[in-house]
């Protein structure tokens, strides 16, 4: 805690206060993530880079574009956790690997049914039960929402825009700045429209709504652990294309 009071004790009087009165941020981000982390990580620690997300998201914040600080902040917050949770390499390899055959296996039954797989058919491909499919669903959560946070660097640019802040601002009016990212927009867009309709719904209510897994739960009516395969499989999706479709602009 001393990096925070002493991080924050020295910023100019209007940051400061914009600092302390948005502490709660960091605490609501860090029980959205810290769930899904394991026991090696201290809870202390992610609280502390959270809050230097929260005063840098205060330092650099214009009022003139439009958009609220609560939520300019939460995605600085997250990114900041998230940047020291890859540095720290926080996910193990096995894990990674699974991911990858997970999105392949569904990227693949696609190309070869033309339609969207069910589960059954992707647990069969895999090689394994519904059931442990589902549990592998739930155990990558965390790293599934960690791709999606990643950076990825538009070829037309030499600044890079965080894949979450792509899907989240929807107040971008900078003509200039518009242009920029444009062409990963319409990616992301499309991206976006490989997913089914619960898919899609699960993936706005949480990342531009803010609905944590239990709300969204309620609201569909089905378990949370759902929810999260859910949540999963669809990161999962979005990450396999846009790797593609970001690969073949580059070339």
């Amino acid at each position: 805690m001393g990096r925070k009071a002493q991080s924050i004790k020295i910023l100019n009087k209007d940051i400061r206060k914009l600092v302390e009165e948005n502490l709660h941020l960091v605490e609501a981000v860090v029980r959205r993530i810290a769930p899904n982390l394991p026991p090696s990580v201290a809870r202390e620690e992610i609280v502390s880079e959270g809050i230097m997300g929260l005063i840098e998201a205060a330092q650099k914040f214009d009022k003139k574009r439009g958009i609220k600080f609560e939520k300019w902040a939460e995605i600085r917050i997250r990114g900041a956790i998230i940047d020291y949770l890859r540095k720290n390499d926080i996910i193990s390899r096995p894990s990674r690997i699974l991911m990858k055959q997970i999105a392949s296996t569904v990227r693949d039954l696609e190309n070869k049914l033309g339609r969207e797989p069910t589960d059954e058919e992707i647990a069969k491909e895999l090689g394994i039960t519904l059931e442990e499919y589902h549990i592998e669903l739930e155990k990558i959560s965390y790293l599934a929402s960690l791709s999606l946070d990643e950076v990825i660097f538009d070829p037309t640019s030499s600044e890079g825009k965080r894949l979450y802040e792509m899907i989240s601002d929807e107040t971008l009016k900078d003509p200039f700045k518009y242009a920029e990212i444009s062409d990963l927009r319409q990616i992301i867009e499309s991206a976006l429209e490989k997913l089914d309709e619960k898919e899609k719904e699960v993936i706005k209510m949480y990342y531009l709504d803010g609905f944590h897994m239990k709300e969204i739960s309620k609201k569909l009516r089905v378990s949370e652990s759902r929810i999260s395969q859910i949540h999963s499989k669809a990161l999962l999706k979005l990450r396999s294309y846009l790797e593609e479709k970001i690969s073949q602009s580059v070339r």
